[in-house]
């Protein structure tokens, strides 16, 4: 009976004193980040722009999805088996950007707090809240200033409303659409599409991919769901105890 007593006074105390820090501690799935805000249950997509660069050189999106998986899972942000990472682009075999996703989840800079839009869907009617200015480990790429920089351009083979960009989608051959991380021309702010769809370059240069995750629920960080099971365990003592 004392140690059974004594035993619960101390499970209830370790539960007590993680509270404060578990309630807080949110993540998605594998560890990876859980925006700020969110609660437990709610969705969400993440969103990045690769570090490294490629070719346009081919008609296949499964080649622009390769390498934005390849950047994620080369990340300690991002790199959690089960995660899928999708291009935003579009190609002349593809279906068109804009139809990847059609729930209304939010999304998220890897910074964990920039909210690009409130849903995949208003991507398409631009400005965008936020420009998608980070790469997979949250590396803000530079502003190179006025008229942005080629090491700025996202290929993208898409218009701004979210459809191919006729006759510049990406194909492996000729020219083919890109965007711009930082605006193209700052003399007309209004003209915020222009990180789709921007520019008209050769598709043996190289550039970046805009990469987004799959819809992710927040779900309790490891020390939440340890909390859970504490409290669990001193249910089952007062159980036994009586």
């Amino acid at each position: 009976m004392f140690k059974a007593t004594i035993s619960l006074v101390a499970v209830v105390g370790l539960v007590l004193a993680l509270a404060p820090a578990a309630q807080a501690s949110l993540t998605g799935p594998g560890g990876i980040v859980a925006p700020s805000g969110l609660n437990l249950g709610d969705k969400y997509h993440l969103v990045f722009v690769t570090s490294t660069k490629t070719a346009a050189s081919s008609d296949l999106i499964s080649f622009y999805n390769l390498h934005v998986n390849d950047a994620a899972d080369g990340s300690g942000l991002t790199g959690v088996p089960g995660v899928t990472w999708y291009a935003i682009a579009t190609t002349s075999t593809s279906a068109d950007a804009k139809d990847l996703f059609t729930d209304a989840s939010p999304i998220y800079l890897l910074d964990g707090t920039t909210k690009v839009e409130d849903s995949y869907a208003e991507m398409w009617t631009p400005p965008l809240d936020n420009r998608i200015f980070k790469d997979e480990d949250a590396t803000t790429i530079p502003d190179p200033g006025p008229w942005g920089g080629e090491g700025t351009i996202v290929w993208t083979g898409t218009s701004e409303d979210g459809t191919g960009k006729g006759g510049l989608m990406l194909d492996g051959a000729g020219d083919a659409r890109g965007g711009g991380i930082y605006a193209e021309d700052p003399s007309r702010p209004a003209w915020a599409g222009d990180w789709i769809d921007g520019h008209t370059k050769g598709q043996d240069n190289e550039f970046r991919v805009y990469g987004i995750s799959q819809e992710l629920t927040v779900i309790p960080e490891p020390a939440t769901l340890a909390l859970m099971g504490l409290g669990g365990l001193a249910t089952l003592i007062r159980r036994r105890r009586r």
